[in-house]
């Protein structure tokens, strides 16, 4: 579970957002799990659980999504400061959970995801990830990753890590993720190739990450068999870009349309100077990167 500090989100390990009405804020939600634990919340409906690491206090999901989207009203401060959301949670407790078991699964119809690959993780089996690259069983890897939105044309990810060769492996981070995270393509040597290094916030796993093989192998970064193909949205993603550039990172690959200000003559020095690649299709990107 996820609260973001000043913009009122409450993000789920799904990636789906609920905004909470004015008057609701981190330390209100806080409050809210805090008094969950001293509520008695019904477990024995044989259904999907959400387990929410609070203390070793679980927390059954739709009793959970019940009581965040609840949260639209504007509760009072009592005279100390507090606010009561006794309320709230009785009201969530009475809608109960799901009547029958449910089956989720992902946007591809897969029912497992691995994450947990930070830059510690992937370090920590640095040995033979170099060694499954010396031997060529692993031939490039690609960062796919970044935002993800309703708009026509977000399934190029989808198209494009399903396209992704068996040698190969796929890092990736932050929303975008979602769209590919779900499909089974295999491991390479026990290593698995779609690597969730985390969210949006963990583009820093990454650059590390980066940075160590080119170590390793005692090149830049621009020189490994790696590239990097981005999903725009919002402005945290152009920030990782400019950190990105800054850094000196080129042949990287955006879409699936550019920001609004990357004006024609902006996009010209980007292309000039970064080699920066506005994307196509999976085919035709696929090609161009792997020739």
């Amino acid at each position: 579970m996820l609260l973001y500090n000043g913009i009122n989100r409450f993000s789920d390990f799904g990636g789906d957002c609920v905004y909470v009405a004015r008057g609701i804020d981190n330390n209100d939600v806080f409050a809210v799990l805090e008094q969950l634990k001293r509520a008695v919340i019904p477990l024995a409906y044989g259904v999907h659980l959400l387990r929410v690491a609070l203390e070793n206090f679980e927390i059954h999901a739709p009793v959970l999504y019940s009581l965040v989207a609840a949260v639209r009203v504007y509760i009072e401060e009592n005279a100390d400061g507090t606010k009561d959301f006794s309320a709230v949670i009785n009201r969530a407790i009475e809608l109960g959970g799901y009547k029958e078991a449910q089956e989720f699964t992902g946007i591809n119809g897969g029912h497992e995801v691995t994450t947990g690959f930070g830059h510690g993780t992937v370090l920590g089996i640095a040995d033979k990830v170099i060694d499954a690259v010396k031997a060529g069983a692993i031939k490039h890897f690609f960062l796919v990753g970044g935002c993800d939105g309703a708009k026509v044309g977000r399934n190029y990810y989808t198209e494009f890590v399903k396209q992704t060769p068996d040698d190969t492996v796929v890092l990736t981070l932050a929303c975008g993720k979602f769209r590919f995270n779900d499909l089974n393509i295999g491991e390479i040597g026990g290593i698995p190739r779609i690597l969730d290094m985390g969210q949006c916030n963990d583009a820093y796993s990454a650059i590390q990450v980066a940075v160590a093989l080119a170590g390793a192998f005692e090149c830049d970064v621009n020189d490994l068999p790696l590239t990097l193909v981005l999903s725009w949205y919002e402005q945290k993603a152009v920030c990782i870009l400019l950190t990105l550039l800054a850094l000196g990172i080129r042949n990287i690959y955006i879409g699936p349309s550019l920001p609004k200000f990357f004006s024609s003559n902006v996009l010209n020095i980007l292309v000039e100077k970064f080699n920066l690649h506005p994307i196509t299709t999976p085919e035709a990107d696929m090609k161009a990167i792997l020739g």
